[in-house]
């Protein structure tokens, strides 16, 4: 359960810092956020093993999805 939950903060914050910076400046920064994102993946497979690397990817992919639906819905 921790590992989605660590999965969804990240795909909530991955998808905030590409919105806050645009598309150019994100790139630009796009080592710095693989290589956190590579940190993530890690320690949560050093510490939950593949199952908590399946966990993760889920939360990550919801996580993302629910950022950008919300939002899309607070645009309007």
């Amino acid at each position: 359960m921790l590992p989605f939950i660590i999965g969804v903060l990240a795909g909530i914050l991955y998808n905030e810092v590409i919105n806050k910076l645009g598309w150019k400046k994100a790139v630009l920064t796009s080592p710095l956020r693989l290589s956190a994102f590579a940190l993530a993946l890690f320690l949560t497979y050093e510490t939950f093993g593949k199952e908590g690397l399946f966990y993760f990817f889920a939360g990550f992919m919801l996580g993302g999805f629910t950022q950008l639906t919300f939002r899309s819905f607070t645009r309007r």
